[in-house]
């Protein structure tokens, strides 16, 4: 199994329904293929995290790199052994509690420093991706999901 995370500026969804219409058709096709995840929207930006089989996330991952409605600064793909959101077909974080909120903002502003390829002495110590990853793994922690969200 493997996940994506990236990091995207918005360039083409205009209103919160082109969003809200791009989110529904998401969750329909994830649950058809079994992807799981989440997305985070907040100051023009959008934070996607994604989960599944090789060739699902192959093939979502090329129709959202291709995607003119937005521009990808940065990506980061992971093997995983086990699910992280196992019952989040697309689980919209745009209005979401505190927490999830403030979790995402800070995985936001990582993402945005991994963009702009700046690097500090920290990042000789620790690979600056990893701490991406284990921020994905603390908001998996976090929010515990339990039930389904769709």
């Amino acid at each position: 199994m493997q996940a994506v995370i990236y990091l995207s500026q918005n360039r083409g969804f205009e209103s919160e329904l082109d969003i809200q219409d791009m989110i529904s058709f998401a969750q329909e096709q994830n649950a058809k293929h079994y992807i799981t995840g989440y997305l985070y929207f907040a100051n023009n930006m959008f934070v996607q995290y994604f989960e599944g089989k090789k060739e699902q996330v192959d093939a979502l991952w090329t129709n959202i790199s291709k995607d003119p409605r937005h521009e990808v600064l940065f990506s980061s793909r992971s093997e995983i052994n086990e699910r992280r959101f196992n019952t989040w077909y697309m689980r919209d974080w745009t209005s979401s509690t505190r927490v999830e909120s403030f979790l995402n903002e800070y995985l936001s502003e990582q993402l945005q420093y991994l963009s702009s390829n700046q690097s500090s002495f920290i990042d000789t110590i620790f690979p600056k991706e990893s701490k991406v990853w284990k921020i994905v793994d603390n908001i998996g922690k976090a929010t515990n999901p339990l039930e389904p969200d769709l």
